[in-house]
C-alpha cells in the first residue's frame, strides 16, 4: 500500500491528493482510448493477397502480415499493462481515502513508490504507442501497394 505513517498532511498539502488522482484519470483515459484504437485496427486489419500486385517490391509478405499482427498484440499488452498499474494505484489511493471521511482529499501517499509506479506506467503507455505506430506504418505501406 501506499500508507505513509510518518509523513502528516498539513493544510499545504491538502490538494496533493486530489491532483494525483486527476493524474492517474489523464493516464487512464489516454490509456483506454489507446487500446479501443488497437482493438479497432485488430478487427479491421486488411488481408495481405500476395500477387495482387505486378509490382513485386509491392506483394506484401506474410511477414508483413505477421508483424503487423504481432505488434498491435504487443501494443494492447503494453496499453494494457499501463491501464491495470494506474488503475491499480487510483484503487489504492482511494481505499486509503476512504479511511477518514472528514479528509477525503487528504492521504499520506509514499511518493516514492508512487512515482515509481507512474513512471512505470508511464513507460508502458510510451512503448505500446511505439508499437502501435509501428503497425500504423505497415499498414500505410499494405495500403499504398494495393
Amino acid at each position: 500500500m501506499l500508507i505513509d505513517s510518518s509523513v502528516h498532511n498539513s493544510s499545504a498539502d491538502a490538494g496533493k491528493t486530489s491532483i494525483h488522482i486527476m493524474a492517474l484519470d489523464e493516464m487512464l483515459g489516454a490509456n483506454s482510448l489507446a487500446t479501443a484504437a488497437v482493438l479497432v485496427g485488430l478487427s479491421v486489419t486488411p488481408t495481405v493477397v500476395l500477387g495482387s500486385n505486378t509490382l513485386p517490391s509491392c506483394n506484401a509478405s506474410h511477414d508483413r502480415a505477421r508483424n503487423l499482427i504481432v505488434f498491435e498484440v504487443i501494443s494492447f499488452s503494453f496499453f494494457l499493462f499501463s491501464s491495470l498499474v494506474t488503475l491499480g494505484l487510483k484503487h489504492d489511493v482511494h481505499v486509503i481515502n476512504s479511511k477518514d471521511q472528514h479528509e477525503a482529499f487528504k492521504t499520506d501517499v509514499n511518493l516514492v513508490i508512487f512515482k515509481l509506479a507512474m513512471i512505470g506506467s508511464a513507460i508502458g503507455s510510451v512503448i505500446g504507442g511505439v508499437f502501435f505506430f509501428l503497425s500504423i506504418a505497415i499498414v500505410v505501406q499494405i495500403k499504398l501497394c494495393e
